[in-house]
């Protein structure tokens, strides 16, 4: 018998089992080694795909006004501000015939780019413009255009790059979306998530618009879908001076010499850093709240009554504290109230017995 072994055949006996053996093992081995690089491959491949939906890192063939560029964008020198990144109502195709809206509130004073959830169905036969405003018919703070080879098949993250803006912190500004494609089969789409009893708002600071007829004739309305509240799928990207949060409450009131259940009124006023809107949150000292209250003008003056029982305790500390529109909390602000206590009453009935008595003293004189 001759087996093949190392690249020469040899003359083995039809009982040398072992040598046999030992050739068969170094096959398995070698196609074991194949057969794991090639799954190794494969593998690499597979998560190389998958991490391509994050918007980080990722290239894309940008082009404006000017000329076009291939950017490389990256998320090491700003950082994400505001978002809504939920598709709970699926999404919404884009057509030539509608503009799409989507307002927001930054918290930082330097807007930077803004990613879009958008998906590609096909090859459409125009490109996607984004366009950044200070009101949906005003002028254009930013426009940046990307051609649908932009877009990848399927759900992605695509990202607008613009030079920087300067924006004020807490004011409302719009994202308006324009895509130049006549449906033919082939479409973009941009996601979306609605206002649900179990998820509540999906984007408090902001709203989605739509624009079905032509811009110059103020065809924008609030975008809702069956019913609910809805949000086109954001992110804003921002740096530079961030949000500061409303300033503690002043409260005024009286604090003295109060009686049980009578109602006592009492004032709370705040101030925002960047005059933005306002909410309270008060506690009682007697286990109730007024829960958040507002939104309300920054410095603006507001009144809550309240009463308690001082039957059941002779003092109560009222606490209170505000937030901006970004959730950013004050400290708290406390005041105690109490009602007379006896020992003071006492005292002050002694004082009087003696101002009478030395007022009928003086009489008696005369």
């Amino acid at each position: 018998m001759r087996l093949f072994i190392c690249g020469s055949y040899t003359n083995v006996s039809d009982h040398a089992v072992f040598p046999v053996a030992v050739n068969k093992i170094i096959f398995i081995a070698i196609l074991c080694i194949f057969l794991f690089i090639d799954s190794t491959t494969a593998i690499n491949i597979k998560d190389e795909e998958i991490t391509e939906d994050y918007f980080e890192n990722r290239i894309y063939t940008q082009k404006n006004n000017i000329e076009s560029t291939k950017v490389t964008y990256t998320n090491n020198y700003d950082v994400l501000d505001q978002y809504q990144n939920g598709r709970n109502y699926g999404e919404c195709n884009l057509d030539d015939l509608t503009m799409y809206g989507q307002s927001f509130r930054p918290s930082y004073d330097t807007l930077t780019r803004v990613n879009m959830s958008l998906s590609r169905h096909g090859m459409p036969n125009g490109n996607v413009i984004l366009k950044i405003r200070g009101s949906l018919e005003g002028e254009d703070l930013a426009s940046v255009s990307l051609t649908w080879e932009s877009v990848t098949l399927g759900v992605r993250g695509v990202s607008f790059d613009f030079p920087d803006i300067k924006v004020e912190i807490g004011k409302e500004y719009f994202l308006v979306l324009i895509c130049e494609n006549q449906y033919d089969g082939s479409y973009m789409a941009w996601g979306q998530g609605a206002h649900q009893d179990y998820y509540g708002d999906p984007y408090t600071r902001g709203e989605g618009w739509l624009c079905t007829e032509s811009e110059s004739e103020g065809k924008w309305h609030k975008f809702y879908d069956a019913g609910k509240k809805s949000d086109w799928a954001f992110e804003t990207y921002g740096t530079g001076n961030k949000n500061q949060p409303s300033n503690k409450p002043d409260i005024d009131g009286p604090i003295t010499w109060l009686k049980s259940d009578k109602e006592y009124e009492y004032k709370l006023t705040a101030d925002d850093p960047e005059n933005g809107e306002v909410f309270y949150f008060i506690e009682w000292g007697d286990d109730s709240n007024s829960s958040w209250i507002g939104p309300y003008n920054s410095v603006e003056e507001i009144t809550k009554n309240h009463s308690w029982d001082f039957e059941e305790n002779e003092n109560y500390v009222i606490k209170a504290k505000t937030k901006d529109i970004f959730d950013e909390e004050s400290d708290w602000s406390t005041i105690e109230i109490s009602k007379p206590k006896i020992k003071e009453i006492n005292s002050l009935n002694a004082r009087f017995l003696k101002m009478v008595t030395s007022f009928l003293k003086i009489l008696t004189i005369f």
